[in-house]
């Protein structure tokens, strides 16, 4: 059988140098080690074969999330699957942001899918998080749940949820101070983005109302039409007129001065789909 002179590949190099044989028409494994021509070499190469080079194998496209807040725009938040995120792009949404953890204490079976659904029409894709106050007081478990959960997703930003006075949150602020605490920190420090979504007497009577660390985070707030203090559903049918793109309205609380978003409708329906509204002006 002819055999020729080949040599080894270099990472990143077209070219190779050295000497190696390999049988005509095929190819072989070598096991390299130190420098070529002041190149580092792999520690294991395909020689080339009858002095062609091997083409590497094609490396899969990073996950670029959008920068967290770089959408402007309406956009829906849900809390259950949804089978029609094409219709929700067409009808002029810019951002979608589904539920990763269930205020039961879990990751949210359907989240990872619904943020791949949404991201894969063209829609910008945060996730939220609903706290289980009462469930855990472990907000660094949780974080590392979502984080694990979230993790080769296009994932922006995550929001964490402050509302259900009496139904998710224990009485003690003290207790629910820490648990958000933690539970920021930890995304933080996981290389994510963190947002709160609120409303200024949910923050103030789960919170307290000298609770100022959540001011460091973007503010996303609710308020259905009615003016500062309402959260009341406005219709069915996520309806939407100018002044519901005015963050004017907006009361100071928390530590915050201004907010980044404004839920303006509240369970309604968008192209057979269970949504809140939303808005970034």
């Amino acid at each position: 059988m002819t055999t020729i002179n080949t040599g080894v590949v270099l990472r990143g190099v077209g070219s190779a140098t050295g000497a190696s044989s390999c049988s005509l028409g095929s190819y072989q494994w070598q096991q390299v080690s130190g420098t070529v021509n002041g190149y580092i070499a792999n520690t294991y190469l395909k020689t080339i074969s009858c002095g062609s080079t091997p083409t590497p194998p094609p490396t899969p496209p990073p996950v670029n999330p959008p920068p967290a807040g770089s959408y402007r725009g309406k956009g829906v938040d849900i809390s259950q699957p949804c089978g029609n995120w094409q219709c929700i792009k067409d009808s002029g949404y810019t951002f979608a942001i589904p539920r990763i953890y269930q205020e039961t204490g879990r990751v949210d079976p359907n989240g990872a899918a619904s943020v791949r659904a949404a991201a894969a029409v063209g829609l910008a894709t945060d996730v939220y998080v609903y706290p289980a106050g009462f469930q855990s007081n472990n907000g660094v478990q949780m974080a590392t749940d979502v984080l694990n959960a979230i993790r080769g997703l296009p994932v922006g930003r995550v929001w964490l949820d402050i509302e259900g006075v009496g139904k998710s949150w224990p009485s003690s602020t003290a207790s629910n101070q820490k648990l958000f605490k933690d539970l920021a920190d930890t995304l933080v420090r996981g290389g994510k983005s963190v947002g709160v979504y609120t409303q200024g007497w949910q923050w103030n009577s789960i919170m307290g109302s000298s609770f100022t660390y959540g001011a460091q985070f973007p503010l996303w707030y609710a308020e259905y039409g009615q003016g500062p203090g309402h959260y009341t559903t406005t219709d069915g049918v996520c309806s939407y007129s100018g002044s519901t793109q005015s963050l004017a309205s907006f009361s100071p609380f928390g530590g915050w001065t201004r907010a980044f978003a404004k839920q303006y409708n509240g369970d309604c329906s968008k192209c057979g789909c269970g949504t809140d509204a939303n808005i970034v002006p």
